[in-house]
């Protein structure tokens, strides 16, 4: 399964990222995690400094194609995803040559891999974060994450969300917290998906009894998975001090995820070149 959280600057996604790939670890589950954020706190959190020796998507962009047997300069991304979108290309298990120069391996059930947005040459230089985004894109579209749970924490607010960048995610975390620009942006991303044909859920991050967390329920109740309560466990980046209650609810978010029934792939690229006008 492949899931993709998204939510607001300062939502906590990239926790509740963390938090979801401590629980299935520690339930002694395969994971990839990957890091799509400019900020690259979902890297850090995991304990993992990079440096200019790691691997990432960006840099490794040209040998993406190279693999597929295709020239960058005359393939667009879109086109390379519809034209290998009916059989896998990548693999997590079994890795091909691409994805063992992409992943970083941090113990025998973890891998990580980072788009690396957030180097100082990418954050100074002039080329647009979509352009950058692409390897990635494809990566997912065509990946085989058989027996591993893909966990992607994603760009702050809607733009990836309309570029497509998370199409191929099987689930949408949308990350929301009581707050009013909070439920304002959480709505954003809910529109967008239910457009696009995106699955998703809401999760009520540092939730508290208050009239917002009342509105979230109200008027998006129905698409809620779960809450987690505020902890001071969770900035001790070590899983054995958050709080139980916190880890039942990130587990029964996960059993919601895993039960939920939507639309497929192909219905989901379909869609999005629909709305692209391809």
């Amino acid at each position: 399964m492949k899931i993709a959280v998204v939510g607001k600057w300062g939502s906590g996604k990239s926790s509740i990222s963390r938090l979801l790939t401590q629980y299935l670890l520690q339930e002694k589950q395969k994971v990839c995690a990957i890091d799509s954020d400019h900020n690259m706190d979902f890297t850090d959190l995991l304990g993992y400094e990079f440096n200019e020796e790691s691997p990432s998507f960006r840099d490794l962009y040209d040998e993406l194609f190279v693999f597929l047997d295709k020239d960058r300069r005359e393939t667009k991304p879109k086109e390379l995803i519809r034209e290998n979108l009916w059989y896998s290309r990548f693999f997590l298990d079994t890795p091909d040559d691409f994805t063992k120069k992409v992943m970083i391996q941090q113990g025998e059930n973890f891998k990580l891999a980072t788009l690396a947005l957030g180097t100082e040459d990418v954050m100074l230089g002039n080329s647009c974060a979509h352009g950058l985004s692409n390897p990635l894109k494809i990566y997912l579209s065509l990946l085989d994450e058989w027996k591993y749970t893909v966990v992607v924490d994603g760009v702050a607010g809607v733009d990836m969300i309309n570029f497509g960048l998370y199409h191929a995610c099987d689930y949408l975390i949308i990350v929301v917290e009581p707050s009013r620009n909070g439920i304002k942006v959480a709505k954003q991303i809910k529109n967008l998906c239910d457009i696009s044909s995106v699955n998703y859920g809401l999760i009520v991050n540092k939730y508290q009894p208050n009239a917002y967390a009342d509105q979230i329920y109200e008027e998006m109740g129905d698409k809620v998975i779960g809450s987690i309560a505020y902890d001071e466990g969770l900035f001790a980046y070590d899983y054995e001090k958050i709080a139980e209650t916190v880890k039942k609810s990130i587990a029964n978010i996960y059993m919601e995820m895993q039960i939920f029934k939507g639309f497929s792939l192909i219905e989901r690229i379909r869609k999005l070149e629909e709305l692209k006008g391809n």
